[in-house]
């Protein structure tokens, strides 16, 4: 059994009522606030939470259904906060949050088997971008356009709810609630449930390394940072440190509840190289074994995204169920004992195709300089470029071998969000390059 299921977070439906439970361990009390509902028997009243253990608490509220609109008061704040696992935030991420039933839609795929391994070719899209509408329902109608593009899976990065109407999504403030201005938990439901009909698997980009600036009241409930670790955000996400057990519960529930409620095929885990873990096991591999106890008959991939060309990330994990340290340079642990993810998103061909194609050279395009096709060639063979030789850009040797690693462990893009929207003007290779040369790229990349 999961964490999500043995002590599911947030608001859950049971019964004849609401199971309300929140992780505050440095909280002394905690208060369910009632806000009321769209309905006809709105209750606005204040509850007691009962403490439950381990810093968590629990209150069934009898006859309370969906629609139903609450926040917790922890005392010592002037206003209520939102649930750090509300699943629906219909005011924003400042707002209360909105019990849901997830069982209120009616799948219409429950026979989809997935795509496998070797046959993805991922879309990466933002539902807010996609469209004009910038809606779950817009980005459904135009399924049937992808497929007929000839992607077998769709990525969507982060619908979690954010600040404000327009967002990337790498500011996550309410991790379990899909962002209001795309639409309500069923319609993305309906999204993956019509993308499955299509033939079309649909993942979704996680962010578990950092909170965004703003709404982000999980850090009012419990200690989800420590300074042990520093990350390019600052302090790290607390995954060894004291309280940290709850915060990777927060987590790997958050993975499980995606995954389960909405039947996404896999996820992108943003950034790994930033979650700093010394404990054992690393946090990324009991997600790994909680993924795979929750579905064992039907595969839901891990990929993660993480620059060090470091193999521990998706070789298996070894025969004593704990992986071994990696050393400081991202090297495999003795005996390639590993994480057990299932892929990798690896950056060194498009870093390659950029500085032949277009010449940069700059930051960690250096290490790439003076690339020649045979080099990129060599890239598509192995996966990576950089197999431990030293990067300047890294100051230090990079990568590891991937000897014995399967090709479709490793995925590779000519562009991606990041390529294109960090560049000030956020240019698309397209715009640096002639058409001519863009067309030999892709087919260099849909070859691969």
């Amino acid at each position: 059994m999961s964490n999500f299921e043995k002590r599911p977070l947030g608001a859950l439906l049971t019964g004849d009522g609401t199971q309300f439970r929140v992780w505050a361990p440095v909280a002394d009390d905690v208060t369910l606030v009632l806000d009321g509902s769209e309905g006809d028997d709105a209750r606005s009243e204040r509850l007691d939470m009962e403490p439950a253990g381990a810093g968590y608490f629990e209150r069934f509220v009898d006859g309370l259904g969906p629609g139903t609109r609450y926040r917790f008061d922890l005392g010592e704040a002037p206003e209520p906060f939102p649930d750090p696992a509300g699943r629906f935030q219909p005011e924003g991420v400042h707002g209360p949050s909105e019990v849901i039933d997830p069982s209120s839609y009616d799948w219409q795929t429950a026979d989809w088997g997935g795509v496998a391994q070797e046959n993805l070719v991922f879309y990466e899209l933002h539902v807010g971008a996609f469209t004009p509408e910038g809606t779950f329902d817009a980005a459904r109608e135009k399924l049937g356009f992808l497929k007929d593009l000839g992607v077998t899976a769709v990525e969507l990065m982060p619908v979690g709810a954010f600040p404000g109407t327009r967002n990337w999504g790498y500011d996550p403030a309410a991790f379990f609630a899909p962002d209001h201005t795309y639409g309500r938990p069923a319609d993305l439901q309906h999204f993956v449930d019509a993308a499955h009909a299509e033939g079309l698997a649909v993942f979704l980009d996680v962010v578990y390394n950092h909170f965004g600036p703003d709404g982000a009241y999980a850090g009012a409930f419990a200690p989800f940072f420590t300074d042990k670790h520093e990350t390019p955000w600052g302090q790290a996400v607390n995954l060894d440190d004291t309280h940290s057990e709850g915060v990777r519960h927060f987590f790997i529930s958050n993975a499980l509840y995606w995954l389960e409620e909405f039947r996404f095929d896999g996820l992108r885990l943003d950034a790994t190289n930033a979650l700093v873990d010394d404990s054992d096991p690393h946090f990324l591999e009991e997600m790994a074994v909680r993924v795979g106890e929750a579905f064992p008959d039907q595969k839901r991939y891990l990929i993660a995204e993480d620059d060090r060309n470091a193999r521990h990330l998706i070789d298996p994990r070894g025969g004593s169920g704990k992986a071994g340290r990696p050393d400081e340079e991202g090297s495999p642990p003795e005996g390639r004992v590993g994480y057990g993810l299932d892929g990798v998103w690896a950056d060194d061909f498009h870093h390659q195709v950029r500085n032949l194609t277009a010449g940069d050279d700059l930051f960690y395009f250096a290490d790439f300089t003076d690339t020649t096709a045979a080099e990129i060639a060599e890239t598509l063979r192995r996966g990576w470029f950089y197999t431990g030789q030293y990067a300047s850009n890294f100051g230090k040797e990079r990568g590891t071998t991937t000897e014995g690693l399967a090709p479709e462990r490793f995925v590779v893009c000519i562009q991606n969000h990041d390529q294109v929207g960090n560049r000030p003007a956020g240019a698309r290779l397209t715009e640096d390059i002639s058409m001519p040369l863009y067309r030999a790229a892709t087919a260099v990349l849909l070859f691969a």
